[in-house]
């Protein structure tokens, strides 16, 4: 089911920054650690301001976000570049994924991709945690961390699996039939996920994952990976550095995914940050409520409080 996609990898060197190794699994194994070449997209803005790097959520790719995009680069003047994350879209799929690698993976497509010596993040859910370890391990890096549904913290889970893994599991169970045409094909995954995942926006959006290879189709996503790697995508590293510079976290007002039981951690990593609600949207805050979250995220850049 899976294809492992081949992949220009190159080790680099701990960032100075860290201070410490973060806690993972894959160090404990004897992992290797190196950063991939994540696939990006650029819409290029004035130069003069810094580029707004934008990651997605798990099960997402850089595609999810092109038109916010493409609307911020119009409206702000700063160049947007959406990122692929490892084992999503068309990056790299590689065995280890833990949030200090993916940072790590940031730092080199930032410094070595795209020779950039600062730039603004924007992250949802996974993607948000991305952009918060990033901000916390290359502060100098970073001007300004937008934070969108997510929350420096363990994924709670309500007893048994978490979500996060009964739709892992419920696409590796995906039986991909030969010579189907591609709506015979989406039909038949759609009613082969109804009973794991009943909500038909989440269904189409997971399926956004599938691509056609030689005879049938499969998932792009490193599923494998990601279910290996699931307890670290569900948590957070501990960290006693924090980000000082502006940072603003986007809550859907009808989304638990940031709390007021989190505001103290948050306020203790990001003492700068500020917290504001998008009322009526849910956990996908910039797909609901587009034009809202857009105002929220304007009027954060153009304050010029450092």
């Amino acid at each position: 089911m899976f294809l492992f996609s081949r992949c220009n990898i190159c080790c680099i060197p701990f960032s100075r920054t860290l201070g410490r190794r973060l806690n993972s699994r894959c160090y404990e194994q004897g992992v290797r650690r190196y950063s991939v070449d994540l696939a990006h997209h650029v819409n290029k803005g004035d130069t003069s301001l810094s580029n707004i790097l934008i990651f997605h959520g798990l099960f997402g790719c850089k595609s999810n976000w092109a038109t916010l995009a493409k609307r911020l680069t119009k409206d702000t003047g700063h160049t947007t570049v959406t990122v692929d994350t490892r084992n999503h879209g068309d990056s790299p799929h590689t065995d280890a994924m833990t949030f200090d690698l993916m940072g790590k993976d940031i730092r080199s497509l930032v410094v070595d991709k795209l020779g950039l010596s600062n730039c603004i993040l924007i992250g949802h859910s996974m993607g948000g945690k991305v952009a918060m370890v990033t901000s916390l391990i290359e502060p100098s890096l970073v001007d300004k961390l937008i934070v969108v549904d997510s929350a420096p913290r363990q994924q709670r889970t309500s007893g048994g699996e978490s979500w996060v893994m009964e739709y892992i599991n419920a696409m590796l169970s995906v039986k991909f039939k030969e010579n189907q045409s591609p709506s015979e094909m989406r039909k038949d995954v759609d009613l082969q996920l109804q009973k794991t995942i009943p909500e038909d926006a989440v269904r189409q959006f997971i399926m956004k994952n599938i691509r056609k290879n030689n005879t049938s189709f499969e998932w792009q996503l490193n599923l494998k990976a990601l279910l290996d790697n699931h307890d670290d995508m569900i948590g957070f590293p501990e960290f006693q550095s924090t980000f000082p510079k502006p940072t603003l976290f986007v809550k859907g007002g009808c989304s638990d995914y940031i709390l007021p039981s989190d505001h103290t951690e948050i306020f203790r990593l990001f003492p700068s940050a500020t917290i504001e609600t998008v009322e009526g949207a849910g956990h996908w805050v910039h797909s609901e409520k587009p034009n809202d979250f857009l105002q929220v995220v304007k009027r954060f850049l153009a304050n010029k409080q450092e």
